[in-house]
């Protein structure tokens, strides 16, 4: 690992440090970083109009752990990148560790936040949204695949069942219990366009989230092309083997599809992923993750792709294997929707291999 000099903050009262730490070896299994020679080239009409649009953005370009500022700072991998909660999958015959990860763009920036010594609780509810919950649920304005949007929910929930799923989480969102009573009312009433005639003396209250923040981020946004693929250069997912006793990577594939670029007949580009795999004994790599919603299986030596099942929706859960009277069984849940953005399912499935007298 070796220092080097990386960017450093211009956000005004942010101390960033001089140098980042930078492993040498292994090397990385996902991409990190993007300039703007990384733009996809799957066809020459997208490479010149994105080319043509990188031109025309103010953005920061450059390595990883560039500290967001004013303008827009690329980031590589993405806010849910390269690897996410899915986990690896090792073997321990080989010591062979395998682990998918995404690699698209996306960008955040900053922006300046004015204190006040009384607010609404309307505008002290937005000020909390910008800083605790757009990262997931996007910023006014802006769209996000990495969980609901919170605009309109006034019409699809009633506010004391969202204030029991601010209270306690829900699914993949945490739990906000520990903000204050008056807090938590505060970002219901941004979110439910109430509060504006209801003003906080923050002088007297006292805050449990860290007060309002002079500066707040935008959350992170995904940036496409004009056919709504990712405009930096696949592969947009991997499937990856490392050998634990060298660092090395014994194989690195493609992991998922697009139906409509398949069609085209490009490869495998592979896609954002979520999901982690499991290993065989039997020499065998299961993953569902991508969003072309199949069920794979890969050569644990090879990384050649060997079988796949169409799902009616994605896979975006660990598989898991069990036995029942000496045979084995594999099975996935395909519940589709949240971050990949496809649709929704609601099913389990189950494979085995075929008795010798079956098809």
């Amino acid at each position: 690992v070796e220092e080097r000099e990386t960017p450093q903050s211009e956000i005004s009262g942010e101390s960033s440090w001089p140098t980042q730490p930078f492993p040498l070896a292994p090397p990385p299994y996902a991409k990190q970083g993007f300039y703007p020679n990384d733009i996809s080239s799957r066809s020459a009409e997208v490479e010149e109009s994105l080319t043509q649009k990188f031109q025309s953005m103010d953005f920061q370009f450059g390595p990883l752990f560039i500290p967001p500022g004013k303008k827009p700072t690329a980031t590589m991998p993405q806010f849910n990148g390269g690897s996410d909660w899915g986990g690896a999958a090792y073997d321990p015959r080989f010591n062979i560790l395998y682990v998918n990860s995404s690699s698209e763009l996306e960008w955040i920036s900053m922006r300046e936040s004015r204190p006040r010594e009384s607010i609404t609780s309307y505008e002290y509810g937005r000020q909390m949204y910008q800083t605790l919950c757009s990262n997931c649920h996007g910023s006014p304005g802006y769209s996000s695949s990495n969980a609901p949007s919170l605009e309109g929910l006034g019409g699809r929930m009633q506010r004391s069942d969202a204030a029991l799923i601010l209270e306690n989480g829900k699914g993949q969102m945490p739990a906000f219990g520990a903000l204050a009573e008056w807090e938590q009312q505060a970002a219901l009433d941004f979110v439910y366009q109430t509060g504006r005639d209801r003003t906080l003396n923050l002088k007297e209250l006292e805050t449990t989230w860290g007060g309002q923040m002079p500066w707040v981020a935008t959350g992170h946004h995904e940036i496409k092309d004009s056919d709504g693929f990712p405009v930096n250069a696949p592969p947009w997912g991997n499937l990856t083997a490392i050998d634990l006793n060298t660092g090395a990577t014994l194989w690195d594939v493609p992991l998922g599809t697009y139906p409509e670029l398949e069609q085209q007949g490009l490869p495998p580009t592979g896609t954002f992923n979520m999901g982690g795999p499991l290993v065989t004994a039997g020499g065998l790599v299961f993953i569902g993750a991508a969003m072309d919603e199949r069920f794979h299986a890969y050569d644990k030596i090879t990384g050649e792709l060997l079988w796949e099942y169409q799902m009616e929706g994605g896979g975006y859960a660990t598989p898991a294997t069990y036995e029942v009277h000496g045979v084995q069984y594999v099975i996935i849940a395909a519940g589709g929707a949240g971050k990949p953005g496809t649709k929704a399912a609601d099913g389990y499935y189950v494979f085995r291999l075929p008795e010798s007298d079956e098809q």
